[in-house]
């Protein structure tokens, strides 16, 4: 919302959505569990930069945003921390538009946009979305989300502009 306001100030406080910052530092949809979603955290983050840049932060925010950060990073952004195997293997397929869903291209994007440092953990998706290549230096869309659109901006498996775009971006940073 605070994107679209002239005067966010008005938009309601975070709190609540701090308070529900689970210990291992994501947060989950789902209000009585005590493990936390990537779907959940990354939208979580991306809402809260956006707050951020809107009406000012705080250090209260800065650290919510920074156990976000580790809770993502500890899993080098796609696996379980208690098992290390991958947990969605759809998330390693970029999608555009990603609507509430994860994938590692989003975080990368997410963690860029941000403005964090590069950290050694991230290494492993960046090879990820460097896999997905075609010859021409473009990046394709490889998964569809499902929901209401007035038309379809790219086919799977072709070239797509946005998810160029957001990967140029991520090297970008990385590099």
């Amino acid at each position: 919302g605070s994107y679209f306001l002239d005067d966010p100030r008005g938009l309601p406080q975070p709190e609540l959505f701090l308070e529900r910052q689970r210990a291992d530092g994501g947060w989950n949809c789902k209000v009585k569990s005590d493990r936390s979603s990537f779907n959940t955290t990354i939208t979580g983050l991306e809402a809260l930069i956006e707050y951020e840049r809107a009406v000012g932060g705080d250090s209260d925010l800065a650290e919510a945003r920074a156990r976000a950060h580790e809770y993502l990073l500890q899993r080098r952004l796609m696996y379980s921390l208690t098992t290390g195997e991958l947990i969605n293997a759809k998330w390693l397929m970029m999608s555009f538009p990603p609507r509430w869903f994860y994938d590692v291209l989003r975080a990368l994007d997410y963690m860029a946009d941000a403005g964090l440092d590069p950290d050694p953990r991230l290494q492993e998706p960046i090879e990820v979305i460097m896999s997905k290549r075609f010859d021409d230096g473009t990046w394709p869309v490889q998964n569809w989300h499902s929901g209401k659109e007035h038309f379809r901006m790219e086919p799977i498996g072709k070239p797509s502009r946005w998810n160029t775009l957001r990967v140029l971006r991520v090297l970008r940073w990385y590099q």
